[in-house]
């Protein structure tokens, strides 16, 4: 069951400051029932390989080539996310196939503070840095 709530509201002049009615707004739903999720999100993955010559191997006489070697690089994930009209937290990692180790990871943080933003950093080697940007 819905109710209305009371409270105290001044008009633009700041001029009134009697007991206004306000109505609660039901959550938008979709054609399913489901309540519409608008948080704007994104998630990238992306990966590169290399295909190579293999001067390591013997030479192949018939067609006077070395054989090729496939490599896959690295695999890499970066995202973000909208919490809020003037919040966004982002992050970006990833995988070295070819040292065997993750890569530097990264998280963010920012603030839009209308004329400025602000925004945060932490990599994960211990180096912090924060940053107004006008």
């Amino acid at each position: 069951m819905e109710k209305d709530s009371e409270s105290n509201e001044t008009d633009d002049a700041g001029t009134s400051n009697t007991p206004t009615k306000r109505k609660k707004e039901k959550a938008a739903v979709d054609d399913d029932g489901y309540q519409v999720f608008k948080m704007p999100w994104s998630i990238n993955l992306s990966t590169g390989f290399n295909i190579t010559e293999d001067t390591s191997r013997p030479i192949n006489r018939e067609s006077m080539r070395y054989p090729y070697k496939f490599s896959l690089n690295a695999l890499n994930i970066n995202g973000n996310v909208k919490i809020s009209n003037k919040w966004a937290v982002s992050f970006n990692s990833g995988y070295d196939f070819n040292a065997k180790k993750i890569v530097q990871t990264s998280f963010n943080i920012t603030r839009d503070l209308h004329c400025f933003s602000m925004s945060a950093s932490y990599p994960c080697q211990c180096q912090y840095s924060a940053r107004l940007e006008i």
